[in-house]
């Protein structure tokens, strides 16, 4: 089908002392107040109470270690920057707070450290490393994602050579790991309602200075 756009360009940009408090305030209220429970920190605590119940609603152990490697990536490799956006997400809070010169946005990115760190441990604890194929799944998805960062084209060699790997591995999880889920998985349920906590607690505490 094809279809034409029109642009209309503004003959004058709104000031960015006036659109980043805008943008803050829009994203605080869309995860602390979010039109549907599946998304923001409410999702963050109702994703943390459907772990468990990931056996029963994929009884194919092949298929809930697809899904774990899938939940990895989604986090930390699939065009996020890392930590679900929240990576991202603290240096914009670190450039805008000195283009506004603002403690408030400041202090924020500096929490957010903490929370870009633990989901970090979130997305590590789905493939732990107690478990060699699981880890090696995990390995996979991160080396090929850093070499086509890194390298561009020059990598796809390499990535299609990793990604062979995937489906024995995925085999071998089936067979020997996949069975202890409900034994690694609750450190992970666990993580999901601290960061919950965290973000909480850091965007309403933004949101009170802007």
């Amino acid at each position: 089908m094809n279809q034409a756009v029109r642009f209309t360009f503004p003959e004058k940009l709104t000031p960015v002392e006036e659109i980043i408090p805008s943008a803050i305030r829009e994203n605080i209220d869309a995860l602390l107040s979010p039109p549907i429970r599946n998304v923001g920190v409410k999702g963050m605590v109702k994703w943390s109470k459907e772990l468990g119940r990931y056996p029963k609603l994929i009884p194919d152990n092949r298929e809930l270690a697809h899904a774990l490697v899938m939940h990895y990536v989604y986090i930390e490799t699939g065009g996020s920057g890392g930590a679900i956006f929240r990576d991202i997400y603290k240096d914009f809070l670190a450039e805008a707070g000195d283009v506004m010169n603002h403690d408030g946005m400041i202090r924020a990115s500096e929490e957010f450290e903490a929370i870009v760190e633990t989901w970090h441990e979130i997305a590590n604890g789905l493939l732990p490393d107690d478990y060699p194929a699981l880890r090696q799944l995990r390995k996979i998805q991160w080396t090929i994602n850093e070499d086509l960062e890194t390298k561009g084209l020059e990598a796809l060699k390499k990535a299609k050579k990793r990604a062979a790997e995937v489906p024995e591995l995925l085999e071998d999880a089936a067979k020997s790991e996949i069975q202890d889920f409900l034994e690694f998985i609750p450190a992970v349920q666990k993580l999901l309602i601290e960061v919950s906590d965290m973000e909480t607690n850091t965007l309403t505490a933004l949101g009170s200075t802007i």
